[in-house]
């Protein structure tokens, strides 16, 4: 099922109890609150939406995209000049069930049994994700592309659209339900809320990594201790937040040595390290060569 709502156009729909669909709306203003009724996907293609979902503020910006279940409550807040475009997809947890299913055959990956239930459990962590880092938000995007050259149009939404959603989504969501089985048997919100709060932590590390700041820091944007920020990182993601950073910026600078438009001691120094012997060190460490294997210049 597709429909497109705006101010001035806002129909009518009578919806069955559970559906499959989306939604392109076209609002500068907006203040209201969210019926979640199934899996929802909330995308905003130009513009910023703000939603306040079970106690988070989750500012939604271009690009991005919000994932919620029907354990969720909260509202929308929109207050632009211009229009601001988003698709809300919901899927039912009955297709997302059967799509978790052939994830258990024997000539697919195997996840915990678990997972079925996840998507539709109040363990499941409502967060915000940027559609060029997932699976599902590259999908989000082609959608929105297709949508927005004529949202007024009645656009068929097949079966096989939802369901490559729902398979996009749970293979990005495997890892996610692997690290909140990390974190151990705590209450369902505050394993979402000790999870949220990594996840962010790495996304600042990803986003920020050559940026002159150590993990006291980051620790601090995610209103955690340092120490406590470092145990829950590591349970969650096998990794300690310090080695991951090292790990982010080592990669960086393989694609700038390949690439050989700058110097080994330029591309040292950018990535934190107090000296090219240390760098050559930790490089040679993650993969295997020294750096001079690329590039002849230091």
């Amino acid at each position: 099922m597709y429909f497109f709502t705006s101010e001035n156009h806002r129909p009518v729909v009578s919806l069955p109890e559970t559906f499959n669909l989306v939604n392109f709306s076209l609002f500068k203003k907006l203040d209201s609150a969210i019926p979640f009724r199934n899996f929802s996907i909330k995308y905003v293609g130009k513009g910023n939406e703000t939603y306040d979902i079970n106690g988070n503020r989750f500012p939604i910006k271009d690009g991005e995209y919000l994932l919620a279940n029907q354990h969720s409550e909260g509202r929308i807040h929109i207050d632009s000049h211009t229009d601001v475009s988003g698709i809300c997809i919901e899927l039912m947890p009955t297709l997302i069930a059967d799509v978790v299913a052939s994830y258990r055959r024997p000539d697919t990956a195997l996840p915990d049994p678990g997972l079925d239930v996840f998507f539709s459990s109040d363990r499941y962590p409502e967060n915000q994700y940027h559609s060029s880092q997932t699976h599902l938000g590259k999908m989000l995007r082609q959608l929105d592309g297709y949508i927005s050259m004529n949202p007024h149009q009645e656009i068929i939404i097949s079966n096989e659209i939802y369901y490559t959603l729902a398979e996009n989504l749970i293979t990005d969501h495997i890892p996610t339900y692997r690290q909140l089985q990390n974190l151990g048997r705590i209450k369902p919100a505050t394993g979402k809320d000790l999870l949220r709060k990594v996840m962010l932590g790495k996304n600042l590390i990803e986003q920020h990594y050559r940026e002159p700041w150590d993990i006291a820091d980051v620790a601090k944007l995610c209103c955690m201790s340092e120490y406590h920020f470092f145990r829950i990182f590591k349970k969650a993601f096998g990794i300690s937040p310090y080695q991951y950073l090292i790990d982010v910026r080592l990669n960086w600078a393989f694609q700038q040595i390949k690439q050989q438009q700058q110097s080994i001691s330029f591309i040292a120094h950018e990535t934190g390290f107090a000296d090219l012997s240390s760098f050559s060190k930790a490089f040679s460490k993650k993969f295997g060569f020294p750096p001079s294997k690329w590039s002849g210049s230091n």
